[in-house]
């Protein structure tokens, strides 16, 4: 890695790496964070049912002639309440994620990443954590980390599984290409959703053993995916970046080529593991970068989309999105009922 030694990312990133401890915060005691949760839970779902209640009983006075304005504005009061502690809900569940990431960002400067941007911003805690670096071949480095639970069968809480990396490394590919190791009816599903973005299957690439598949390739140019991927020094370095974390639930890793970037999915299980796996990965990507710029252009050149780009630089406005799609549904859902009870009302006082 290039650009700057650990203590000079410490000092560049303000807070983030050499200087982290002396701005971090004390991590909540873990009853005081459930207590959190459950408080802002707990305030969000009252506010609703006061709100919905509120309002139906001014859609009531209105079918029976009564003077309702007064509790139709008390109900949408206290559903805008709803919604302000919702929002407050994913900004404490966001604070506290930012503990982790404050940790992260510290293992994180002696490879030269730097996090983009502020230690302390909540929303974007919730989703991830974004960080930014140059490579040894000065390609330019993005790496997105979250980290995953999911419920276990039989029970209602969610278990800690590990990490999601998604690391991009900037590359004229100037084509598409999947590289996977699918189980099942994923490889199915996979290879429909492919198909939908115009990559077929190269089989000749495909690598079996004890009678499974251990690797299929899917490709916008199945001949240059060919040359690349028939490289020796190509074929090692997709071999060991497809190697899973047996520990790590979920998905199996991938190497995925777009027009501008390649792109490295896996799942680690430890924390601690994180900086080893990741400079190792970097090193493999360099190398399939420096061979990919050795073979000739693919037949028909393809350019990076608009949410491609977004979603490897800058996924904050992806985030406020889904914050946006989710508020909307929410005010859908408290609506409902307000639309049905109207109708009633006009119903009856038609009748």
């Amino acid at each position: 890695m290039t650009g700057s030694t650990p203590g000079g990312v410490g000092a560049g990133t303000g807070g983030e790496g050499g200087s982290a401890s002396r701005s971090a915060r004390q991590p909540l005691p873990r009853p005081l964070a459930i207590l959190g949760v459950l408080w802002f839970s707990l305030v969000c779902g009252g506010l609703v049912i006061f709100g919905i209640m509120t309002l139906l009983g001014g859609v009531g006075a209105i079918a029976l002639g009564e003077p309702s304005l007064a509790r139709i504005v008390a109900g949408l009061l206290y559903l805008g309440m709803a919604a302000a502690a919702f929002v407050g809900l994913l900004w404490f569940v966001g604070w506290l994620r930012g503990d982790m990431h404050q940790a992260i960002a510290g293992m994180l400067a002696e490879l030269g990443l730097r996090r983009r941007g502020s230690a302390r911003s909540a929303l974007v805690n919730l989703g991830g954590v974004h960080f930014r670096g140059t490579s040894e071949s000065g390609s330019g480095i993005d790496l997105h980390l979250r980290p995953l639970h999911r419920r276990t069968m039989g029970s209602r809480r969610l278990r800690f599984v590990g990490f999601q990396i998604e690391l991009f490394l900037e590359a004229p590919a100037n084509t598409r290409a999947v590289v996977s190791q699918p189980e099942g009816a994923m490889a199915q599903a996979l290879t429909r959703l492919n198909r939908r973005f115009g990559l077929q299957e190269v089989a000749s690439l495909a690598r079996n053993g004890d009678g499974e598949t251990l690797r299929r390739v899917w490709a916008h140019d199945p001949e240059h995916a060919r040359r690349l991927f028939s490289r020796p020094a190509v074929a090692s370095a997709v071999d060991e970046l497809l190697r899973r974390d047996p520990r790590a639930a979920g998905p199996p890793s991938a190497l995925h080529v777009q027009p501008a970037a390649l792109l490295w999915t896996a799942r680690v299980a430890a924390l601690g593991e994180i900086p080893e796996r990741l400079q190792r990965a970097l090193v493999l990507l360099d190398e399939i970068g420096l061979e990919l710029r050795r073979q000739p252009p693919p037949a028909q050149r393809l350019e990076e989309g608009r949410w491609e780009r977004r979603s490897r630089t800058d996924r904050s406005s992806i985030a406020w999105i889904t914050l946006g799609g989710c508020l909307a549904a929410l005010c859908l859902m408290l609506a409902l009922p307000l639309l049905l009870g109207l109708a009633a009302a006009v119903f009856v006082g038609s009748s």
